[in-house]
């Protein structure tokens, strides 16, 4: 980053990248900046590399397990792969690949609460007193599992996101909200819905994933910063 932040050429490119963007907000507010400074710009681009390791991996360790749980979906989702590339301009052709995911992300709920929003004027909800200058926080796990929306919510049922015609559920996709919502959602639901679609799709083409015999598995969570299952070990046979 630091040989950027010093080369005139790099911060005068015409790029609609995120670090361009930042680095023309540095030179505009100048000494007067204090929410776009480099140091700031090094805070959040650690950040996004973490937290989308950490929870992209996680994900993926909730969907292998729930695959060893559901044998029949996974075949399914292998049979399904097969009809399309696994290209994401494709997606539109693969709508039970895409439900499998969103059901994934729905049941595993790894982050249960989004990311933290402020209001600037007083505000009443349901009879509760919001003052001026509070912290609110959107209980995702709540919403992601409210039975009058989801039925048999703690169920792993990838067809919930389904239409009778077997494409995709717009108005049940829209009320998962694994990434939150409104201004303040996840800058990074675009990238990992790709590498979740990606992923997935491509290691169920090419291996099937089953339960060691002699193992003990459970859906109990795990809190840390987010929600993991629990440690688990899966053999994986190349089809």
């Amino acid at each position: 980053m630091t040989p950027h932040f010093s080369t005139v050429e790099y911060r005068d490119l015409q790029k609609n990248d995120l670090t361009s963007a930042f680095l023309r907000q540095i030179d505009e507010a100048g000494e007067n900046g204090d929410l776009f400074s480099e140091e700031v710009l090094v805070r959040l681009i650690t950040e996004m590399f973490f937290a989308g390791i950490q929870t992209e991996c996680n994900t993926f360790g909730w969907a292998f397990l729930f695959f060893l749980f559901n044998p029949d979906v996974q075949q399914e989702c292998r049979e399904h792969i097969q009809e399309a590339p696994l290209l994401w301009a494709e997606k539109q052709r693969l709508p039970y690949l895409e439900a499998t995911i969103a059901e994934i992300q729905r049941l595993a709920n790894i982050a249960p609460f989004s990311m933290p929003h402020r209001n600037f004027r007083e505000t009443t909800l349901d009879g509760y007193r919001i003052p001026a200058g509070s912290t609110i926080f959107m209980n995702l796990y709540t919403t992601l599992m409210d039975p009058s929306v989801f039925e048999h919510p703690s169920q792993f049922r990838p067809a919930r996101f389904l239409s009778s015609s077997g494409g995709l559920d717009r108005a049940m996709m829209a009320a998962a909200l694994p990434y939150g919502l409104g201004s303040r959602m996840c800058m990074g639901e675009t990238i990992a819905r790709l590498e979740l679609f990606s992923v997935i799709g491509h290691l169920l083409r090419r291996y099937s994933f089953e339960k060691v015999p002699s193992e003990t598995y459970s859906l109990e969570q795990r809190m840390e910063l987010t929600i993991h299952p629990q440690k688990y070990c899966i053999r994986v046979r190349k089809l």
